[in-house]
């Protein structure tokens, strides 16, 4: 799934607003990914289609995407960033995998 905000405006050099407008996108994309995940996945299921992998990858996603965002923002803080490129760095998981997820989906 294609960015929806520059890969620069997250720098810690960026202007304050362009970092928090750039987390706030991002955070919008992953919300709307996750919608046609959901809504996708859904559908598999009413119909039989879902598969096992699938299934199982419904419910272990979640804890690697988490695990891998606190050390994203842990790192992220320890070098001193900005709270707008911390947070960025821990939703970067959540955006790729929501976004490999509608990728994959889409079929």
């Amino acid at each position: 799934m294609p960015r929806t905000s520059a890969p620069d405006d997250a720098a810690p050099t960026a202007h304050p607003a362009l970092q928090w407008l750039g987390l706030s996108a991002e955070l919008n994309q992953i919300g709307w990914n996750a919608v046609e995940v959901m809504t996708r996945r859904a559908m598999l299921m009413a119909t039989g289609a879902l598969t096992a992998p699938e299934a199982v990858e419904m419910t272990m996603e979640k804890g690697v995407a988490l695990a891998v965002a606190q050390q994203n923002a842990f790192l992220s803080l320890t070098r001193g960033d900005a709270p707008p490129v911390a947070m960025r760095a821990m939703a970067e998981p959540y955006l790729g995998a929501t976004g490999r997820n509608v990728e994959r989906l889409r079929g």
